[in-house]
């Protein structure tokens, strides 16, 4: 088990291997999360249509949406909510601002972009 210490130390680390991404890295992996994020949301909002009862409708699309997460985290791809501790680095000074910004704002696109691709593949499927 980790002290916080080490965990703080372990959190700034990944945000500096996070900000010397290329930004074709990060837009692309932050596509990946947002179609990611977005299909686990197609898959709870199916599960709980399917159900009658509201209570079994909620638990089951609670089951079913950290599937997201969980493809998230196996495929290595950036959440922007994951990036939001990216701060600590900088006040670390292991990189810079406009590094921790640039990944926000690449991350944020590509999350956003993905989430809208799904959006549109949903739609266009009828």
């Amino acid at each position: 088990m980790r002290s916080p210490g080490e965990i703080a130390e372990f959190a700034v680390s990944v945000g500096k291997g996070k900000a010397e991404l290329s930004w074709q890295r990060q837009l692309g992996l932050g596509f990946l999360a947002g179609m990611f994020i977005a299909l686990a949301a197609v898959g709870a909002n199916t599960a709980a249509a399917a159900m009658e009862n509201p209570g079994v409708a909620k638990l089951l699309a609670s089951v079913v949406f950290p599937a997201g997460l969980a493809m998230v985290l196996v495929a290595g791809s950036e959440l922007f909510t994951g990036n939001c501790l990216m701060v600590m680095g900088v006040l670390e000074k292991k990189f810079g601002i406009c590094a921790m910004l640039r990944n926000w704002l690449l991350v944020y696109l590509g999350n956003f972009a993905g989430s809208v691709f799904v959006a549109w593949l949903v739609w266009a499927s009828g």
